[in-house]
């Protein structure tokens, strides 16, 4: 070999080494976003990128936050153009943080008639028990395929870490590029409220709350001890906020930015979609720091009615506390098998029944601030009664028809139509519940004694009818125990009602549970429990509780309902046994139905 060869030899092998060291620098560079603060040494020596942000990194310098406070803490308005209301593709994610929104998001969508999930989505396939959707995603990309491929599909997905594992942050690429067409959100809210509201997570004055359990954590942009204060909290905000918005914008993605207190953001969510503006409102609110939140306009989590009412107990002893770590454990953070954020609303069959049952609980008592004054005379129809019977429920339908609405009481139009009976074929359809059914503004008795659709149906009426008011009636126990187990009248006492509902094997109410008052009691308060937890997942729902024994209840019908009041009466009433001294030209006695059968 010559030397000019030998030359050109060398020259290609020196070309061949620098443009291999070339090419994977530039792989190495590409693949660095996607790494997670867990898979990289140290945060010191990651690279820069072009506006001097460590990628998913948090920036010290005062300097930048001077300069992105103002754009990063304000939610854009105007991302997304008029001609794509109501067409966004789905899925729709939220990137946004805990705190901000995430089950007012939640609570919006379902609303509106979407699958929405929020912190849990789906169930284990072997366990059946429900999974957290930080959980299923990261079995997802450990079988290496897209972030949601082995979560329960929904539409939207608004909460998806569990307070320990952010995938918003750790695997915001992998979301990016497994979901080319999906909507994505951030939601917004002042910096110092949210803070607030972190360091005060869950209601339980003795902690841990949440911003000192974030501190003990390692997520992108926020390294372990970090936290202590607003400012540090702002700032991993702020650096998520510039991080997703510079990857949207070389993307074909939309970006959805809402501040969850703006008074706007309803309209404009409604615009979006095409849900109601009624469908917004705040959800999770914590009532230890707004004490004074109107319950109806807001909601409140089951968990944190538990947590409140510990709270609330000075005289709680410090075991008892230790002990409540575990039986009322954070929604956002451990991988919990139930009681994730927004209420189910399902009924646990094992659940029995409590002997010691106080009847001073509040689910035996009606609440009479549940309608604004500024829904007076407007409340959506149809009006629909979830009581049980002997609760009132002739006295509902004769208190309307009175008042000049069209009301339907266990029959639906046809006096041989059963309610149940249509409601039934309704959903065998595949219809809304009442799609069957003949038409009216009021539904004071859906049962027929034996069939229950306010309780086997209840979800399926939230979704059928979003804009319709339901009804809650109470009484006392002692009563209306006595009234079920003495009805119908001029009957044997060997099968009254109590006996006919326990061989029926209703929902809440199995054969085995036992024929005592504390039986029946139970089964009615689980029952408003989970009419009341839906509601707060229901915005643009109202629920007018009214307690039949209550002297005033006449006046507060009148004046939600623009009715006079002296077209309440007790109906239905057993004159011979329980009240012999009551005049029947005043209490109407009316047949009660149950099958086929009709009882004088």
């Amino acid at each position: 070999m010559n030397q000019s060869t030998k030359q050109v030899v060398v020259c290609t092998i020196v070309l061949i080494v620098l443009f291999g060291t070339y090419y994977n620098s530039r792989q190495i560079t590409r693949l660095k976003p996607l790494l997670s603060d867990h898979d990289l040494p140290s945060t010191s020596g990651r690279a820069k990128s072009r506006n001097g942000r460590k990628n998913g990194g948090i920036s010290n310098s005062k300097e930048f936050m001077r300069r992105h406070r103002a754009s990063c803490l304000k939610a854009r308005k105007n991302t997304v153009p008029p001609s794509l209301f109501g067409k966004l593709p789905r899925p729709f994610i939220n990137l946004g943080f805990p705190k901000m929104g995430t089950s007012s998001l939640h609570a919006f969508f379902e609303c509106g008639g979407y699958k929405s999930h929020h912190f849990a989505c789906g169930k284990d396939a072997i366990t059946k028990r429900k999974i957290s959707c930080a959980k299923c995603i990261s079995n997802s990309i450990s079988a290496s395929k897209p972030p949601l491929a082995l979560c329960e599909e929904a539409d939207m997905y608004a909460q998806m870490d569990n307070g320990t594992f952010f995938p918003q942050t750790e695997l915001l690429h992998q979301l990016h590029e497994g979901y080319p067409q999906a909507t994505f959100f951030l939601t917004f809210r002042n910096m110092t409220k949210w803070y607030h509201s972190l360091s005060h997570w869950p209601p339980r004055p003795r902690g841990p709350h949440m911003d000192e359990r974030l501190q003990k954590l390692d997520i992108t942009g926020f390294p372990k001890g970090k936290g202590k204060n607003e400012e540090e909290f702002t700032e991993w905000y702020c650096n998520h906020v510039l991080r997703v918005r510079e990857l949207i914008e070389n993307s074909d993605h939309h970006l959805i930015e809402v501040d969850i207190e703006d008074e706007s953001t309803a309209q404009s969510m409604g615009d979006l979609f095409g849900i109601s503006q009624g469908c917004w409102g705040h959800a999770n609110v914590n009532l230890n720091i707004h004490p004074d939140a109107n319950t109806s306009e807001v909601q409140v989590s089951k968990r944190q009615v538990k947590l409140l009412k510990r709270t609330q107990d000075d005289e709680v002893s410090s075991n008892e506390d230790q002990n409540s770590k575990d039986e009322y454990a954070y929604e956002e953070y451990n991988d919990l098998d139930e009681g994730y954020g927004a209420y189910d609303g399902g009924i646990k069959e094992e659940q029995k029944y409590d002997k010691g049952i106080q009847f001073s609980a509040s689910c035996f008592s009606a609440r009479n601030d549940t309608v604004a004054p500024s829904m007076y005379h407007k409340l959506p129809r149809p009006f629909i009664n979830l009581g049980f019977p002997k609760m009132g429920t002739t006295s509902l339908q004769a208190f309307f028809k009175c008042g000049g609405y069209t009301s339907y009481h266990y029959t639906c139009g046809n006096p041989k139509r059963l309610c149940s009976d249509c409601i039934q074929e309704s959903v065998r359809r595949g219809l809304p519940p009442l799609g069957r059914c003949n038409e009216a503004d009021v539904y004071t008795q859906l049962d027929n004694g034996r069939y229950f659709p306010q309780i086997e149906l209840l979800e399926e009426f939230f979704k059928g009818y979003p804009q319709a008011t339901f009804f809650l009636t109470f009484r006392n126990m002692e009563n209306w125990y006595q009234s079920l187990s003495n009805w119908p009248p001029n009957r044997t006492k060997h099968y009254p009602l109590t006996k006919r509902f326990l061989g029926t094997n209703i929902t809440g109410l199995p054969k085995d549970l036992g024929n005592d008052i504390s039986a029946f009691s139970t089964w009615h308060c689980n029952h408003v429990k989970r009419v009341r937890s839906l509601i707060s997942n229901y915005p643009s729902h109202s629920l007018v509780e009214i307690d039949i024994e209550d002297p005033t209840v006449g006046d507060y019908l009148a004046k939600v309902f623009g009715i006079g009041k002296s077209c309440l009466g007790r109906k239905n009433v057993h004159a011979q046994q329980l009240q012999p001294d009551r005049f029947l030209t005043q209490n109407i006695p009316q047949n009660y139905m149950v099958g086929s059968q009709s009882f004088r």
